[in-house]
């Protein structure tokens, strides 16, 4: 009874705190929004609509670099949400510089659609369900031994191995994000990680760069073909907290 008490009383916490947000929201609260929905993510709520409605706050408080940040985590969790998209593109047209990766064309995200189009969560879940039958098939093929059943058993196989390929890079993109997102007015990128480096170029709020490896408060970036070293505390990571 303990057990399930503890467990419950932050789930409470954190749709209590996502309902307040929405309510500052609302009354145009924008400031007061962002730090209950950041209260509801650290609680364990995450959904992709919590990362969207965080984006539009942060963005209707001009912070443009964090509104990027939100919306690519709300595209992450819900790929295929059109509003997601638009409002992601809207940012990015704001930024100094845009930075962001050249889209696929759609015949290749078509293709690709376990990729592009799948969540990490929906990802995961496929490729359980596609292994259940695959093993399942293979179980009753130990008994019966059809032609039939055999090509269909290639077809699953081919279809296991697609799915465990998207899932395999969605958890490598969960457990080791290497993106982010300028969140500083203005952000030096230096030769190395230190504060007395020479300042290679300079960055402003919203740029979205490749991390490349960090060294204690420092990030080595890339961004438009130039490296650098940019202070951690300059950028956002793209990345969503799971529990």
């Amino acid at each position: 009874m303990m057990a399930a008490g503890c467990g419950a009383r932050p789930a409470g916490e954190a749709i209590r705190a996502w309902e307040e947000a929405g309510a500052a929201y609302t009354a145009t609260n924008y400031s007061k929004a962002v730090r209950l929905y950041r209260k509801a993510e650290e609680l364990g709520y995450t959904p992709g609509a919590l990362y969207y409605n965080m984006g539009n706050a942060y963005y209707r408080e001009g912070k443009l670099g964090r509104a990027i940040c939100a919306y690519r985590q709300a595209k992450w969790l819900l790929p295929r949400d059109g509003d997601v998209a638009a409002n992601l593109a809207t940012a990015r047209r704001a930024a100094k510089e845009q930075l962001a990766a050249r889209e696929m064309p759609a015949a290749v995200q078509a293709f690709l659609f376990f990729y592009f189009h799948v969540s990490p969560d929906e990802s995961v879940w496929l490729f359980v369900a596609a292994t259940v039958v695959l093993f399942s098939g293979l179980a009753v093929q130990a008994f019966w031994r059809a032609g039939v059943l055999r090509q269909m058993l290639v077809i699953v196989g081919v279809i296991w191995g697609v799915l465990g390929t998207g899932a395999g890079i969605h958890s490598y993109r969960v457990l080791w994000p290497d993106e982010a997102v300028v969140v500083a007015e203005r952000a030096a990128v230096r030769a190395g990680p230190a504060a007395t480096e020479t300042v290679l170029f300079e960055l402003h709020d919203g740029a979205e760069v490749k991390v490349l490896s960090r060294e204690g408060g420092w990030c080595k970036i890339v961004a438009a073909a130039q490296k650098g070293w940019i202070a951690a505390k300059d950028v956002s990571m793209i990345t969503v907290r799971r529990r």
